[in-house]
């Protein structure tokens, strides 16, 4: 199989994988009891204050471009920041980390968390969203060895577009001049997620997807 053909064979996988899972949108960041934690500091500790939660979710390839610059900044910065690793290989220094987390402990990390950034999986930022929170959305990237595609980029631009209520940030070297505005930025934005809007956003991320892999 030539390269051409090979990476079509690879963005249909992709594709029907994302069309079987989109209609759960707790699917992808829900990461069950069955997942140790392997981090090295126990969630049921207390943490500070302020707090910045980064979850990368559960996709198979590495996101370090995310979690290598959130561990240089947290170097620099007094707040604390948690960062679930998920299959990224490299881990932090400054911050506190778990490979996988379970479900109860995720969702009071994003009750406790003044601000959550997450990779473009539509399961991680609509949960931030049903928290109450504005969530910044790093997409992978195909061309960085993130994903097999950028559709993880095409949705998070359409769905900051249409529903105001995310900040994408696609180069990583803004993300700090983000976080340190994070505040003013947000202010005037759609806050929450929901449930009615469901199966509309469902249906909108299908047409993104169908014109992605045309």
């Amino acid at each position: 199989m030539g390269a051409a053909e090979e990476g079509l064979s690879e963005g249909r996988q992709s594709r029907e994988h994302f069309l079987t899972r989109k209609h759960n949108l707790t699917e992808e960041h829900n990461l069950t009891e069955e997942h140790n934690l392997t981090g090295k500091h126990n969630l049921t500790g207390e943490h500070n204050l302020s707090m910045i939660f980064v979850t990368v979710g559960t996709h198979e390839q590495s996101f370090e471009r995310l979690t290598d610059y959130m561990d240089k900044w947290a170097g620099s910065h007094d707040e604390e920041v948690i960062v679930q690793l998920g299959y990224t290989k490299k881990v932090p220094v400054n911050c506190t980390w778990h490979k996988m987390i379970k479900h109860d402990d995720y969702l009071r990390l994003l009750d406790d968390a003044r601000i959550v950034i997450t990779h473009g999986g539509p399961a991680c930022f609509t949960e931030v969203l049903k928290s109450g929170k504005v969530p910044i959305v790093v997409p992978r990237m195909k061309k960085m060895g993130e994903h097999v595609d950028d559709h993880q980029v095409e949705i998070c631009r359409e769905y900051e577009k249409k529903y105001r209520n995310i900040i994408v940030v696609e180069d990583i070297e803004k993300l700090g001049g983000v976080i340190d505005d994070y505040d003013n930025i947000t202010k005037d934005m759609n806050k929450g997620f929901s449930e009615s809007n469901n199966a509309a956003f469902c249906e909108a991320l299908s047409d993104i997807v169908d014109r992605l892999f045309q």
